[in-house]
């Protein structure tokens, strides 16, 4: 039986003796066991923290004690003692869970196979700052695949408040590849190559793993050409095979507690149809920007709106002609909210065309001040240099600091005071005017006598 006493805490009682060789005060990290039975239906949890003191866990999820049950014969949630360590125990129905909800917000399965945010199995210490250290064994050949950093030993390490927005896991019938990667910006000289992890979940292209693992090293060595290295030291992208289509449905990247990504790919995708795509270098581009927390969706979407399509065409992977008309046609949904809310209000989808606007506008006038000699380009690559990768939490106001301090200028701060907190005109026919850019929908053309011809030039050339 699971007591509903569960949801406000499971109450661990310790010995005031013998305490583990592993144990530290200064970090008195949970040790967790976790067995991942066949096909992942069932995971097996064995907790030992130690202390002298009882340790309170608690579930991340409300459902949690639907799925959970107590293991070693014990009734309900009783504490267990000894040897200076509290210890429990139990069995969580992934399966199940994954079958009921079938989401990427908790679980997922696909055929043999089962996508779960950590948080939909675990608890964590009450203690947010207290550390979880995890291990995890497969049985039966399940394999396991994580974005979560390892410690010492080779075990995985997270903190007990990084537990809600931890990025995906991987477990039963997966495939797994490694790409190496120049390091981050941020890594000393003599750094060891930056590694994604390439893992395929339970289904089949038709076009082969080889082709799809082409163009995921050719997007990444693209987006590392961009940052001057790959944003990450670690990564973890995880691909979803989706039946009957072809091209990428979806992507999603997480950066709690490690870096991990989601990308739904249709099983008939084709070679043209994937180059052509700009999701997974949208995505791509999220690691090597950091979570902006108080209302900053708009810095996030709309730096990786703005620069995923210059950099496929630096690369000729598009024309400059269709990048400017890919602006001329998404640029004008993001004025309305800029003229009558503010960025920081912005919500839903919104958030990418905006926050595009917004890019396009400092990286014109960053270059305008600095006679061409900084760019938004600075901008950005100085908030990653400063360590600001999807694993950090930055505020708004550290993201303009540091952006301003890589350009030398103060546009970015300047343009977030008229934009960010209200709402301010915009007045887009005047910039493409200014830009000498005219679009009639489907292509671009240019005047070259328009007064910032040069600048448009300087963001790409023609």
């Amino acid at each position: 039986m699971i007591r509903r006493a569960l949801l406000s805490g499971l109450l661990l009682a310790a010995s005031l003796t013998g305490m583990p060789a592993w144990a530290n005060s200064s970090d008195p990290a949970c040790l967790y066991d976790v067995a991942v039975g066949p096909r992942a239906e069932t995971l097996e949890v064995r907790i030992a923290c130690p202390g002298e003191e009882a340790v309170a866990l608690v579930p991340a999820r409300g459902y949690f004690t639907r799925y959970a049950r107590r293991i070693d014969g014990a009734e309900g949630w009783q504490a267990q003692s000894g040897g200076g360590v509290a210890r429990a125990a139990y069995a969580f129905e992934l399966g199940r869970l994954a079958a009921d909800f079938h989401s990427l917000e908790h679980a997922a399965r696909i055929g043999d196979s089962v996508l779960a945010l950590p948080a939909s199995f675990l608890v964590r210490p009450a203690d947010p700052d207290r550390g979880m250290s995890l291990a995890f064994a497969g049985q039966d050949g399940a394999g396991i695949a994580t974005g979560l950093p390892r410690g010492d030993g080779g075990r995985h390490r997270l903190a007990g408040r990084e537990l809600f927005f931890a990025g995906y896991m991987a477990f039963g019938a997966i495939a797994e590849q490694r790409l190496e990667l120049p390091p981050p910006p941020f890594a000393p000289p003599g750094a060891p190559p930056a590694r994604l992890s390439i893992v395929t979940l339970d289904g089949r292209f038709a076009g082969g793993g080889d082709m799809l693992h082409r163009w995921i090293a050719d997007s990444a060595r693209l987006v590392a050409d961009y940052w001057g290295g790959f944003p990450a030291e670690q990564a973890l992208l995880v691909l979803d095979p989706v039946r009957g289509r072809g091209g990428v449905a979806f992507g999603r990247v997480i950066g709690g507690g490690g870096i991990t990504a989601i990308l739904q790919v249709g099983e008939q995708a084709a070679p043209e149809q994937l180059r052509r795509d700009w999701i997974l270098i949208h995505e791509l581009l999220h690691v090597g920007s950091p979570f902006v927390h108080d209302r900053g969706y708009w810095f996030m979407e709309g730096m990786a709106t703005y620069v995923e399509p210059i950099i496929r065409a630096r690369a000729g992977w598009l024309t400059s002609q269709e990048v400017w008309a890919e602006f001329a046609r998404g640029m004008p949904r993001g004025v309305g909210p800029m003229n009558e809310l503010g960025l920081a209000q912005v919500r839903g989808r919104d958030v990418y065309w905006s926050g595009a606007l917004f890019m396009l506008m400092a990286d014109i006038e960053i270059r305008r001040r600095s006679a061409g000699r900084s760019s938004l380009d600075d901008c950005l690559r100085g908030l990653l240099k400063a360590g600001g990768n999807a694993t950090q939490r930055w505020t708004t106001e550290r993201v303009i600091q540091t952006c301003d301090s890589a350009t030398g200028t103060g546009v970015a701060g300047e343009l977030a005071a008229r934009h960010v907190h209200a709402a301010n005109p915009v007045d887009l026919d005047a910039l493409w005017r200014d830009l000498g850019v005219l679009s009639d929908g489907r292509m671009a053309s240019y005047r070259q006598d328009a007064p910032l011809a040069w600048i448009r030039r300087a963001i790409l050339p023609d």
